[in-house]
Order: structure tokens, then C-alpha cells, then sequence
């Protein structure tokens, strides 16, 4: 028997996202430019291919909105959107296979800044103070 799970939920975001395209038409389409300086598509005037390009830009809009909201209300899983923070470091599949355990579950926790700090303690609820309890300091790195 055919699993049709993943077609029910294809006809649902295209049924929601037509709702919020019609939404959008009903309200008007003001942008922060302001009145008449940018020409929108309307529903009611499109046909065929248009049609399937609006319902695809606005399915792909909401599931960028849902990445980000997610990214925004979990930081630390949302760290993987800067990495800026991590050292260039080539690793080779040889390498990884002869480290320890649990020097690779360290190393990606420091490129992902899941380590215990000081401020991820107190990010995480298990401490109320982030400084330092030797030197008073919130300095978090020797680098």
C-alpha cells in the first residue's frame, strides 16, 4: 500500500500557503517603501505557472520564517547559523577514526560552544553568576 503522507502534507502547506497569499492580497501589499514603488503579483490577476512560482515563494518564505524563529528561540542549537567563531581545521575521515571518543564529542562541542563556560552555565539555567569564581572576571578564552 502507497504511504500518502508526504502528499497530504505538500496539499496542506500549498492549502495554507494560497491562504496567505489571499490574505496578503485581501490587506493590500505595502511595503516599507512605501505606495506604488514596487510592483506586486496578485493572485487574482495570475494564472498557471505564476500561480505555482507564488505558491512555491511563499512556502519557501515560511519555512525560512519557522528556520529562524527556531534559531532565535533555541541559541545554542542556532550556533550553527555563525560560524565565524570556528577554526579553519581540515580533519580527515583516518583522523577521526583513530581519535578517541570522547576527544571527538570535546571537539565538536568547542567548534558549536556547548561547552560548560561560565556563560553557557548560566545560558542553561544551572548557575546564576557568570564570573569567574578565582579572578572575579567574565573572561571567557586565553585566546
Amino acid at each position: 500500500m502507497k504511504d500518502t503522507r508526504r502528499g497530504a502534507e505538500t496539499l496542506e502547506l500549498a492549502s495554507e500557503s494560497l491562504l496567505a497569499i489571499n490574505k496578503c492580497e485581501l490587506q493590500g501589499k505595502f511595503k516599507i517603501w512605501g505606495l506604488g514603488s514596487t510592483t506586486a503579483k496578485w493572485w487574482s490577476k495570475t494564472e498557471g505557472k505564476e500561480r505555482r512560482d507564488m505558491i512555491l515563494d511563499e512556502i519557501r518564505n515560511k519555512e525560512d520564517s519557522t528556520r529562524v524563529q527556531r534559531a532565535v528561540q533555541q541559541p545554542q542549537q542556532g550556533q550553527w547559523t555563525n560560524c565565524d567563531t570556528a577554526i579553519q581545521r581540515s580533519l580527515t575521515w583516518n583522523d577521526i577514526w583513530l581519535m578517541a571518543p570522547l576527544c571527538i564529542s570535546f571537539l565538536i562541542r568547542s567548534v558549536y560552544n556547548l561547552l560548560p563556560s561560565n556563560a553557557n552555565l548560566v545560558r542553561w539555567g544551572k548557575k546564576d553568576d557568570p564570573k569567574c569564581l578565582l579572578c572575579q572576571g567574565r573572561l571567557q578564552s586565553m585566546y
